[in-house]
């Protein structure tokens, strides 16, 4: 879906969101859904709104694969290719907002969108808060299984930096 930035008119627009995306690296579960609004302020365009999709993740400590809800928040500039931004003409400062260029005079929804699952996803997704993660010496799911496995606090992944202390005192 591409917007015509001089077709945006003064009042603004209005786009409700429910399309399918694909992103690579990404596992989009379903469509991604709701609502952005476009204000043109000559050649610049503010695009806000908010949209959500279901993703499909691996945890980060057990590595079961998991779906979550990404939601995104979306506050983007956008400006013509090759153009810089004037500060005066929006209400954010471009602080608040990340600058993208459009070319040909439009604006791809479908990219857009795209960009921001993206840059939105965790790099260090968790199934769940109580995640135990794997036993680091036999490497069972301690969420589904038990290990009979010796694993005391002193022969952690910090035990030998335990013996750096002791020398240096």
């Amino acid at each position: 879906m591409k917007v015509i930035v001089m077709d945006i008119p003064d009042e603004g627009m209005h786009i409700a969101i429910d399309m399918a995306l694909k992103a690579e690296g990404i596992e989009t579960k379903g469509l991604v859904r709701g609502h952005i609004e476009l204000q043109r302020s000559g050649t610049e365009v503010i695009v806000s709104g908010k949209a959500k999709v279901d993703i499909g993740l691996q945890c980060g400590l057990c590595l079961s694969e998991f779906t979550s809800e990404l939601p995104l928040d979306l506050n983007l500039l956008y400006c013509p290719e090759g153009e810089p931004v004037s500060e005066d003409s929006v209400e954010l400062s471009t602080g608040e907002m990340d600058v993208c260029q459009y070319n040909e005079g439009e604006i791809d929804i479908a990219q857009m969108l795209r960009e921001q699952v993206i840059l939105n996803v965790s790099i260090s997704a968790v199934c769940s808060d109580n995640c135990r993660g794997l036993c680091p010496v036999c490497g069972v799911n301690l969420n589904t299984e038990t290990c009979n496995c010796k694993n005391t606090s002193e022969e952690g992944r910090f035990f030998k930096l335990k013996d750096l202390l002791t020398k240096t005192n």
